[in-house]
């Protein structure tokens, strides 16, 4: 009879637990539902790998940036002494590539990617109300 009362605290008081510990981490990311881009903070979780300048071990940081691109023919030109300098100091080539409109099944891409290279998604028509109209005088 003891074991059986034992048991049943045991059980009990594991179920209790549980819910505490869901309930410690149910509002984790609250602070994800405003609107507000400076969330991140001083005492903000430190991010897995040396990213700032003036972190120890960042030498240098250099900022390449593709836009709308279309087509990889002209940036294949462009690209491949950046890439292939990448691959001999790091052993990959990360570049990041914004493309509108290409074909997802052009071969050359798939070299790019084994490379280290990312595409990332852009819109064809900037259809933002700020870029809409093309009217900036």
């Amino acid at each position: 009879m003891r074991r059986i009362i034992a048991g049943l605290i045991m059980f009990l008081s594991s179920g209790l637990l549980g819910e505490a510990a869901c309930a410690a981490d149910g509002n984790r990311l609250t602070y994800l539902d405003e609107l507000n881009p400076y969330y991140v903070s001083r005492t903000f979780a430190k991010l897995t790998t040396p990213q700032w300048v003036g972190e120890k071990g960042v030498e240098a940081v250099v900022v390449l940036a593709i836009d709308d691109m279309r087509g990889h023919e002209k940036w294949e030109a462009f690209l491949r002494p950046i890439l292939e300098r990448l691959k001999q100091i790091d052993g990959r080539a990360p570049v990041s590539i914004m493309t509108c409109t290409i074909d997802p099944q052009d071969p050359h891409l798939q070299t790019w990617l084994k490379e280290g290279v990312s595409l990332e998604v852009h819109t064809i028509d900037h259809p933002c109300p700020l870029l809409k109209d093309g009217d900036f005088d």
